[in-house]
């Protein structure tokens, strides 16, 4: 005897205050990113307290998290994303289809955004499918920069110091944003240690050493 399928349960959209409550809390994760990333954030102890208050509390992951999503997306783009309304449940996107978004270049964002809303998205599905993508981006062949090895020493030398400049730039703009942040304090270490380093790459007596060697 066949057995019958079991009905199917109606999606009951949801209310209004249920809407409105979901905005703000994600609103007050993506502001606390704002303060996070300007550095007037509540101290820990405040975070710690208010924790029930942000989406997946105040954990210093979580903290990250919000940094990012404030970095990549705009107030204007914000007001857009909490308009957006998953079609399978009608309720606005999660805070971790939101984290998981943060990691989509700018130019992608909210196109990434709105199919999600449209076509009802899990959080799960939508990591799988940016992954997905990423992969088959990265098979796509002459896409990837290509790096030409030095033909001599005044030409790697040449090519290492302007990869350098790009360090420097990255380690002077990491230390900044690692300021202040104690439970750092090893990696910061380590920055400034490569900092020290590079100066010590670019000693003008090595490079007029290297110069003398190879003519």
């Amino acid at each position: 005897m066949a057995t019958k399928p079991k009905p199917k349960k109606a999606v009951v959209p949801p209310s209004e205050d249920a809407i409105k409550a979901a905005v703000e809390r994600l609103t007050a994760g993506y502001r606390l990113g704002q303060q996070l990333n300007q550095r007037t954030a509540p101290n820990d102890a405040t975070l710690k307290r208010d924790g029930a208050n942000y989406p997946c509390g105040t954990v210093y992951s979580n903290r990250q998290k919000m940094r990012q999503l404030a970095d990549m997306v705009t107030e204007e783009d914000w007001a857009e994303l909490m308009d957006l309304r998953l079609r399978t449940t009608g309720q606005p996107l999660s805070w971790t289809h939101l984290t998981i978004l943060a990691s989509v270049p700018r130019d992608r964002l909210m196109q990434e955004a709105r199919a999600t809303a449209k076509q009802g998205l899990s959080a799960r599905r939508l990591r799988c499918r940016l992954q997905l993508a990423a992969r088959k981006m990265s098979r796509r062949p002459g896409t990837g920069k290509k790096i030409t090895l030095p033909a001599s020493i005044p030409d790697g030398w040449q090519q290492l110091n302007v990869n350098l400049d790009i360090v420097k730039k990255r380690v002077a703009a990491l230390r900044t944003l690692l300021a202040g942040q104690p439970e750092l304090a090893g990696l910061l270490d380590k920055l400034v240690a490569l900092d020290v380093a590079v100066a010590a790459i670019r000693d003008p007596k090595e490079f007029d050493y290297l110069l003398s060697v190879s003519g």
